[in-house]
């Protein structure tokens, strides 16, 4: 299943952080596949249904725009596609699986040092401190990392820092 939702987010809470405003939310959800060849001549029908709501919601209006998704690369290519200035967010939920992801790779499935590593990854994310995240993902844990995690290791960094 693939999901679409749109929304606006005019306001902020009492630190700044933008928040959705009421009754802005819509949705768009089919079961499809948003795969497409580099020689296809069209995008995915999900594409150009996404493009399509979020046109009808006035995503050229704002002078900021994001995208938020869970890191598949098929996701960054349909923004950068149809909203090539749009930040690309990845959601919580999912940054915090690739975490634990490279958790279970550099340190083994079932280590609770891993276990551990991952929690104060997931930590750091949640209190905003993504310089952490990242210095923890570039720091020592590379001259303790098997080959080839470094791939999956430099390929979640970028997921988490966009």
């Amino acid at each position: 299943m693939k999901l679409c939702t749109v929304w606006s987010a005019e306001g902020c809470d009492e630190e700044g952080v933008p928040v959705r405003d009421e009754g802005s939310v819509s949705y768009s959800a089919a079961i499809e596949s948003a795969a497409m060849r580099d020689t296809d001549e069209t995008c995915s029908a999900f594409a150009r249904r996404v493009e399509r709501e979020a046109r009808r919601r006035g995503v050229d209006r704002p002078k900021r725009r994001a995208v938020l998704g869970d890191g598949a690369p098929w996701t960054w290519n349909i923004a950068g596609e149809y909203f090539p200035d749009a930040i690309q967010v990845v959601d919580r939920f999912h940054a915090q699986a690739h975490l634990s992801g490279v958790a279970r790779v550099i340190y083994g499935a079932t280590s609770a040092l891993g276990d551990a590593w991952a929690k104060a990854r997931h930590d750091e994310l949640d209190a905003g401190k993504l310089h952490k995240v990242l210095a923890a993902l570039a720091g020592p844990i590379t001259a303790r990392a098997p080959k080839p995690p470094g791939a999956m290791r430099d390929e979640s960094a970028s997921v988490i820092s966009g």
